[in-house]
């Protein structure tokens, strides 16, 4: 044994930073994979040992303990155990233990949380409270946007359609789920009115001599099956006039679905053809009244990635009558159309039309007078009152027995109504992709001006007016809409309007979710809103069993498709002009105006624009605030209801709230139930998810944080949703292949905390069934590492008295060679006392004349 002295020179210290890769799923199918050991080291080996009975019973006298200490004192006392009663002890020892249980604190393990804010106040409150008002601050001059109360004002109007579940055990965890079908014959209809004064047109939406449809299209959706054949899906169609589709291409992906797609264009009297019976045999196509029947070349589009295309024609004079598809800014198909107008003539006083998004309308439309147009019936008096459209026929009462005020029928079914020679309207071909930026030009697009298009959109409304647009809906969420009835629970409803993303008295004070779809699908060009044909839903007056508010709302298809029929955008390729939000507001200010009315309208616009706010109430236009949507004065001041009470069944507190989530069926109270327990006036449409250190170390590696719920509440499996954080606290949509835009905010990610929130109501009760995360930890490991020298001269000799010489090896030049085994180094402190020991796994081999330094490192 040698003793010797390293000074500092030989001591070095560094970091080392690890990067462990985590993946963790929850699901009420699959149950919980990838969950933590809090003990890393635990074995089913570790017995949890148990020798105190409980109160009132008799001692455990079968503890392996116990039973240890029975067998060891009888050899040590009479020596009595012996052959076969010996060899039973130790069995019954030995059973013992393997029948005791497994050490349950060793098995303890962490998951990562989901949580959203409470009904009532609870933890899930103050959790909500602490991440809003103290780590969000906290965190702001680090990552400023995405530590805001609010999300990005940058959307998807989603398309789809799915099969009803069976039954219940279809059912995939406790959310909410539809039963009925995703309804297929349902559409976006706006009507044709002028921007003005909003009087009846008969070309509002029709261009005649040249027309250009813009739009960016993501074909997300193919069969749900192999063996289903790809149903052609209609964008815009306008009765007798257009139709512009979604069909397949004659590519496949390996496992035999549809991964190609093209565009369909039908003009004129072939637009009265269902785009699936449109055969683009080339024989079949050009003759009457298939002559007006148009298609991109094949496979132009993909599947799961965003298109921008534009259908153009120029008219006869300007472009010869050729007119193409652009997509993606390259030409892909052309054709010809030789006469000088598409429009087909109107009868003398012809009746009122309207334009169909995501479908097309299969049925009559008469054309001889105002009430002979069956399309006029979908603008009846009772629906124009109840969703604050126009009226198409205003001499009609609203709550008359009229057959003017009545739906049109579907094909199919009982004939009645206004028209009794026909059996009914269709709509059989919903479109199943998801659009945005969806525009009608009166007149020719050129390439530059595609271009411009592509990458910016619209710069300027009056000027795009000038230069044919028709029709636009981006689509960007607004405040004002106008006068209907509102939901204010499942059961009642009363007149307004809304002017948050979401239904705040149904959010509020029963705890259900609805979207105000209204909001976010203005046509910009003219004003108006469409009608929302089986995506809205209607008051229960019968008697029915206990369920939450969303169960009601849920049990029908067009509640569940209205919900998701906005979602946040996912196109990389393109970024909107926010400016438009404040030129749509103020499109009418200054406009013959002067004093007092001037003012006012200016205070109108200002009004338009206030959720358009960061958390410190400055200006964003990009930005959807979601602070401050309910008046604090609703609340009861001294009526005994404060953070934490409950309501008292007879008591004047429960008077006033009214409908609570326990019993949404209640008359409607004078305040807010769910705001008055809480009293926080934020949006609790969002969903946190909170994962402990020990999955990702000290912090979530910047760029790796992808969370996905693959089976959105209400979309039956159809609809699914990924985010991926940017890099600096953003969690934006990733679902399409290609470039996404990190830029856009739908939830915020705190690195340092292992906390995520969804802001966005757009996806509503996102992860509640299953949800998948994936994340890459960062772990700093301090390391020491000592460098011990080993001279020559030095450390070959033992003070062992058992030492012997001997050979060094077999080698026989080793023979005359004097030489140590090296086995054990002790660090001692300058009291000599041992604070570390190293020992080799192999003794180390020392001569005289052997020099070497051995490395120890310690990491910490």
């Amino acid at each position: 044994m040698a003793l010797f002295k390293i000074d500092k020179t030989y001591f070095d210290t560094f970091e080392v930073l690890t990067e462990p890769t985590r993946t963790f799923s929850s699901s009420s199918v699959g149950g919980v994979t990838g969950a933590i050991r809090v003990f890393p080291l635990a074995s089913i080996g570790l017995k949890e040992i148990v020798n105190v009975s409980a109160e009132g019973e008799p001692p455990i006298d079968s503890s392996p303990d116990i039973l240890r200490n029975d067998i060891l004192a009888a050899f040590q006392t009479s020596g009595s155990l012996t052959g076969s009663s010996a060899e039973a002890a130790m069995q019954g020892y030995l059973d013992s233990v393997t029948s005791a249980s497994i050490t349950q604190m060793n098995q303890k393990q962490v998951e990562v949380l989901r949580f959203e804010p409470s009904y009532k106040f609870t933890s899930d409150t103050l959790r909500k409270g602490v991440i809003q008002n103290v780590l969000f601050p906290f965190y702001r001059p680090r990552y400023p946007t995405p530590c805001n109360w609010s999300f990005t004002n940058y959307h998807t109007i989603n398309f789809f359609t799915s099969a009803p579940l069976p039954n219940k055990a279809g059912l995939r965890g406790s959310g909410a789920k539809v039963f009925g079908s995703i309804p297929k014959q349902s559409a976006l209809i706006y009507p044709f009115m002028t921007a003005s004064r909003y009087s009846i047109s008969s070309s509002c939406y029709r261009p005649s001599t040249a027309f250009a449809f813009d739009f960016w299209i993501n074909p997300r959706y193919g069969q749900d099956t192999r063996a289903d054949v790809y149903h052609a899906g209609t964008l815009f169609h306008c009765s007798s006039s257009y139709a512009v589709s979604l069909v397949s291409g004659s590519s496949k992906d390996p496992n035999g679905f549809v991964d190609s797609f093209r565009l369909l264009l039908q003009l004129s009297h072939s637009a009265e053809i269902p785009p699936s019976s449109c055969s683009l045999d080339t024989g079949v196509i050009g003759q009457y009244p298939r002559d007006l029947i148009f298609s991109s070349s094949d496979n132009s589009l993909s599947k799961n990635k965003w298109h921008h295309c534009c259908v153009r024609w120029g008219g006869k004079i300007s472009q010869q009558g050729t007119g193409s598809f652009v997509i993606d800014g390259v030409e892909k198909g052309t054709f010809i159309i030789p006469s000088a107008s598409i429009r087909q003539e109107d009868f003398p006083g012809a009746g009122p039309d309207a334009l169909f998004i995501g479908n097309f309308y299969e049925g009559p439309n008469g054309k001889t007078s105002p009430d002979d147009s069956y399309i006029a019936q979908f603008f009846h008096p009772a629906v124009a009152r109840n969703d604050g459209l126009p009226n198409y026929y205003p001499s009609v009462s609203y709550d008359s027995d009229s057959d003017l005020n009545k739906d049109p029928q579907r094909a199919g079914g009982p004939k009645g109504g206004l028209m009794t020679y026909v059996s009914g309207y269709a709509l059989d071909h919903p479109l199943r992709a998801e659009v945005h930026e969806l525009k009608i030009y009166s007149k020719y697009r050129n390439l530059a001006q595609l271009a411009i298009s592509r990458k910016d959109g619209v710069q300027d409304l009056d000027l795009e007016r000038d230069e044919g647009l028709m029709f636009y809906v981006p689509p960007f969420f607004i405040k004002n809409t106008k006068i209907r009835e509102i939901l204010q629970t499942p059961f009642q409803s009363v007149m307004g309007s809304t002017d948050d993303p979401f239904n705040v008295p149904l959010a509020f004070g029963v705890g259900g979710h609805y979207l105000n779809l209204e909001n976010f699908v203005k046509d910009f060009a003219s004003g108006q809103f469409p009608r929302l044909l089986n995506l809205s839903a209607s008051t229960l007056d019968t008697s029915t069993g206990w369920l939450s508010a969303n169960e009601f709302l849920y049990a029908t298809g067009s509640v569940a498709k209205r919900n998701l029929t906005i979602l946040p955008c996912d196109n990389g390729h393109f970024k909107p002009n926010f400016d438009l939000l404040r030129q749509d507001a103020y499109q009418n200010v200054g406009k013959n105006m002067t004093g007092e009315r001037l003012k006012q309208a200016t205070a109108n616009a200002e009004l338009a624009l206030t959720l358009f706010v960061n958390d410190s109430g400055r200006r964003n236009l990009s930005m959807i605030s979601l602070n401050n949507l309910l008046a604090t004065g609703s609340s009861v001041v001294g009526g005994g209801v404060g953070q934490g009470a409950e309501e008292n069944t007879g008591s004047i507190s429960a008077d006033l709230a009214g409908p609570t989530p326990d019993d949404p069926s209640i008359p409607t109270g004078s305040i807010l139930t769910i705001f008055n327990r809480t009293r926080d006036a934020t949006s609790d449409e969002v969903v946190f998810f909170d994962a402990s250190n020990l999955f990702y170390g000290d912090r979530i590696k910047s760029g790796s944080y992808i969370l996905n719920d693959d089976n959105l509440t209400g979309s039956n499996g159809q609809v699914g949703i990924t985010f991926k954080d940017d890099g600096r606290g953003n969690l934006y949509r990733c679902d399409a292949s290609g470039s996404h835009p990190t830029w856009a905010s739908a939830g915020t990610l705190l690195y340092d905390e292992g906390l995520a929130v969804i802001k966005t109501p757009v996806v509503p009760r996102f992860g509640i069934d299953q949800f998948k995360v994936d994340m890459v930890g960062e772990r700093k490991v301090y390391v020491l590492q000592i460098s011990i020298p080993a001279e020559a001269g030095q450390l070959d000799f033992s003070s062992n008295p058992d030492f012997e010489y001997l050979r060094p090896s077999e080698l026989s030049a080793d023979a005359n060679e004097d030489f140590v085994y090296l086995t054990t180094l002790n660090f001692l402190d300058e009291n000599l006392n041992v604070i570390c020991k190293n020992n080799f796994s192999q003794a180390m081999v020392k001569r005289v004349n052997d020099r070497f330094i051995v490395r120890i490192r310690l990491d910490f």
